[in-house]
């Protein structure tokens, strides 16, 4: 009568784990599915609203060492990310001109070189000869 009596009981406490797992895992699946969606949702938030605008910024930044000044922000809105690339585009375009005005000032100063009569030999601050006129160059060969 003991081991009927202790089937019984083995069977009824197996029957109330097994029920007592399912009912765990009923109410843990959701969770766990939730957790993932919004996992998914977190990556898909942060690579659009951070990562991409840091590559396009990367980018820009490339074409810039590259010197290509001819730089257009692809970046809307109003985000940090945009008016840096704002800024970018801003330098790329005041290196421009600035690399234009010395090239004009490169030219001026030959000009002006080339027409004095006399032989000018200009020099670094280290005594390296920079630059020379045509007369200069006929004096020294």
């Amino acid at each position: 009568k003991q081991s009927s009596t202790q089937l019984i009981l083995q069977d009824d406490l197996q029957s109330r784990l097994g029920l007592i797992r399912q009912h765990s895992l009923q109410r843990v699946l959701p969770l766990l599915l939730i957790t993932s969606l919004l996992m998914l949702i977190s990556y898909a938030v942060i690579r659009r609203l951070i990562v991409l605008p840091l590559q396009t910024l990367q980018a820009l930044a490339k074409q810039l060492k590259l010197q290509n000044f001819a730089l257009s922000n692809p970046l809307t809105g109003d985000s940090i990310q945009q008016r840096l690339g704002d800024t970018l585009v801003d330098a790329a375009g005041q290196i421009q001109q600035h690399i234009g005005q010395i090239q004009d000032r490169e030219q001026r100063l030959s000009v002006t070189l080339d027409a004095i009569g006399d032989a000018v030999i200009v020099t670094d601050s280290n005594g390296c000869i920079t630059r020379l006129n045509s007369k200069a160059e006929q004096l020294t060969g």
